[in-house]
């Protein structure tokens, strides 16, 4: 799961789509998707729900920002079915600041080390896609401000003192606060996160390694492929072969 946020024209295109659950959630520009056969313009607010095995297509002509999801379970369609969802294109009842703020919760989950939190996030989440339900982070306001920051920005440089800054700690102060209240510290928070959504480039885009890597924020092509060999236990282009 991400927040990605695209620069210029980008299409993506799956024939047979992947093994698991896809959610879709647009913040800003127009998105063109293909959901059985028909194409739909999904604007802010707008999102589609894609079940495993299925033909995939969508296009950003533009700037614009969207949030991605990829899950799987043995309960999914029962799930989805009490939050009253379906598959296909819908639009959100919550506002999408509501719905990012929820994304953001469970991103920090995802990249950080309070898995028991995941479930629970991702269950509101699909709730907070077909109601009207507020949510806010389960971190300190402070620490949640840098996290929806680094979120929202992971593609640009960030710096620990611009994080400092938003948080209203000292340099050092808020490190030791990101560190207690995620598990990592906000350096390896930031790049697990970079890496997760060059994965998701790898597999759906044909950027070359580079422009990917810089794409996600990383300003050295070679310690990308280290970082990503590390995370991954593969390179980059290994990972690409393997996820055609």
């Amino acid at each position: 799961c991400a927040c990605q946020t695209i620069k210029s024209n980008l299409t993506t295109i799956r024939e047979k789509g992947r093994r698991d659950y896809h959610i879709v959630f647009i913040c800003e520009g127009l998105c063109y998707a293909v959901y059985d056969g028909n194409e739909y313009v999904l604007k802010s607010g707008d999102f589609i729900i894609y079940p495993p095995n299925i033909y995939k297509k969508s296009a950003f002509n533009d700037k614009g920002k969207y949030l991605w999801i990829h899950f799987a379970g043995r309960a999914v369609n029962e799930i989805l079915e009490e939050a009253g969802l379906s598959f296909g294109v819908h639009r959100a009842l919550s506002s999408p600041a509501a719905v990012k703020a929820n994304f953001e919760s469970l991103i920090s989950y995802f990249h950080g080390t309070q898995n028991s939190r995941l479930s629970y996030s991702f269950l509101k989440l699909l709730y907070n896609l077909s109601k009207i339900e507020s949510n806010s982070l389960q971190v300190s306001e402070n620490i949640s401000k840098t996290i929806s920051y680094i979120n929202s920005n992971f593609e640009r440089k960030i710096t620990l003192d611009k994080l400092a800054d938003i948080s209203g700690y000292s340099k050092s102060r808020f490190m030791s606060v990101f560190s207690k209240e995620t598990g990592m510290t906000p350096i390896k928070y930031l790049n697990k996160l970079r890496i997760s959504c060059a994965a998701e480039l790898l597999a759906s885009d044909g950027q070359s390694i580079s422009e990917i890597a810089f794409a996600c924020g990383f300003d050295d092509s070679l310690y990308f492929s280290r970082a990503f060999k590390k995370a991954y236990g593969m390179s980059p282009s290994e990972f690409r072969e393997k996820n055609k």
